[in-house]
């Protein structure tokens, strides 16, 4: 999933927890830009392409945009 998400949407993304419990993974991503909403349109697509993909089950997303 990673990798599919990585290729596709040129993200920087990393499982960043639950490393020890096989049939959990926690996902991590990051996107820098200058627009804000382009940058949350694009958000709702990853977040649509990974339940799309149906290798694991969603259970819970969380969404932080920083304005610097």
């Amino acid at each position: 999933m990673i990798s599919r998400l990585r290729n596709n949407f040129n993200i920087s993304a990393a499982e960043v927890g639950s490393n020890d419990i096989y049939q959990r993974a926690e996902i991590g991503f990051s996107l820098v830009g200058n627009d804000a909403s382009l940058i949350n349109s694009k958000i709702d697509k990853i977040f649509n392409m990974a339940e799309d993909l149906g290798l694991a089950e969603i259970i819970d997303t969380e969404m932080e945009i920083i304005h610097l």
